[in-house]
């Protein structure tokens, strides 16, 4: 196995077990826990799963089997737009907190749907006309 194969699996370990921990301390039984707190382990946990979900998927032979049960290029498709979505739902979070602003939350959902959605119709104009999605 090569050495990028190999950090990439470390890297969806650790984002695995990020969103695991965040996850856990939103539903971690406690009143003692603000509910900013949660809020916030919410908005990061939700993130950082979008994120090494689409990482599991970027690998090869997981793209190829979407692509066995839908049209060829499906695969990128979709983990090019569950990391795109969880890297805007991580900038979004990480902006909330910098400007300390609760209404840059409430826009994430929209914001992260155009961008996703403006990644898909770009890929699917772009492909070509050989039935391979472009290299």
């Amino acid at each position: 196995m090569e050495i990028a194969r190999l950090i990439q699996i470390f890297l969806i370990i650790v984002l695995v077990v990020t969103a695991s921990i965040k996850t856990y301390d939103y539903y971690r039984p406690g009143p003692d826990i603000p509910r900013v707190i949660r809020k916030q382990a919410a908005w990061l946990g939700i993130s950082v799963w979008f994120v090494a979900v689409g990482n599991i998927l970027s690998f090869p032979q997981v793209s190829a089997a979407i692509d066995s049960v839908s049209w060829v290029g499906a695969g990128k498709i979709v983990f090019n737009g569950l990391i795109t979505f969880g890297l805007g739902l991580l900038a979004a979070y990480f902006s909330s907190l910098r400007y300390r602003n609760d209404r840059l939350i409430r826009l994430i959902p929209g914001a992260a749907v155009v961008v996703v959605a403006t990644m898909l119709l770009l890929q699917l104009i772009t492909r070509s006309s050989c039935g391979r999605t472009p290299s």
